[in-house]
């Protein structure tokens, strides 16, 4: 399980993949929907030297999705 954070009533788990020496940038949202909770998935092609680099910018592109797309991501 990776660090996670709350931002407008949706989770952000960062789970940065270890990839040799470095992290690429990997994470989840979550949030209940009628009940059932919806989860969506990303990993993008950035990467860090640290893990704690990582995390910290998956939960900005976390916030990033959930601005541009809200509920939408979970169709």
């Amino acid at each position: 399980a990776g660090a996670a954070r709350e931002y407008k009533g949706y989770s952000i788990t960062a789970t940065p993949i270890k990839e040799g020496g470095q992290f690429r940038l990997a994470g989840m949202i979550s949030k209940e929907v009628g009940g059932v909770v919806k989860e969506h998935k990303f990993v993008r092609a950035d990467l860090f030297t640290g893990k704690d680099e990582a995390v910290q910018f998956a939960f900005v592109k976390g916030e990033l999705i959930i601005d541009q797309s809200g509920d939408g991501m979970f169709q």
